[in-house]
């Protein structure tokens, strides 16, 4: 297979999409709160996105594009759903759409900074984070697999939120971004 610029484009939009890829399901889920349909929308905004990468101009920020195809798609996926669930109208929708781009600087650098944080935290520490937000287990079945009551487990995790907190504002602080924290 030859290398032609229709590859490097794909190739290029392939690497700024896996780049994007968290940044952009949180935005949906902004707009789509169930996770199920959040990641309907994003399927769909993924097809689009592959579908129009032509239109793609690389000299411009990839996300705030990408976003522009999420928010047609969250609104399509609203608009096919309405009659099923109570939804919030287009407009709050948008009003969403609109603050969660407003805040994603801020959003940045406060994920940057918690990354940092967990980093500091130790090794078992950190594994106890992991196993409750990244596997989402329940404390009950936490504190079964540990060995340990799950009031002990509640406390351990809520001290370590709390100095997680201490850490991420200290770390904007230092970088002059605490009035958004």
């Amino acid at each position: 297979m030859s290398w032609t610029p229709d590859n490097e484009l794909r190739d290029r939009f392939a690497r700024l999409y896996a780049a994007h890829y968290h940044d952009l399901y949180r935005y949906v889920l902004t707009l789509i709160p169930h996770v199920q349909d959040a990641q309907e929308v994003l399927q769909d905004t993924s097809v689009a996105l592959w579908r129009k990468m032509d239109s793609f101009d690389p000299s411009a920020a990839f996300l705030p594009w990408a976003r522009q195809f999420a928010y047609l798609e969250a609104l399509n996926h609203r608009r096919k759903y309405a009659r099923s669930r109570a939804r919030l109208s287009e407009a709050v929708v948008r009003l969403v759409a609109e603050e969660q781009a407003a805040q994603q600087p801020m959003l940045e650098r406060r994920f940057a900074a918690l990354n940092d944080c967990l980093s500091r935290l130790s090794p078992d520490d950190r594994r106890l984070i992991e196993q409750r937000y990244q596997s989402e287990q329940s404390i009950k079945a936490l504190a079964e697999s540990e060995g340990h009551p799950a009031d002990t487990l509640y406390k351990r995790l809520k001290r370590l939120r709390e100095r997680l907190l201490r850490c991420i504002n200290m770390k904007l602080a230092e970088g002059g971004g605490l009035s958004d924290a």
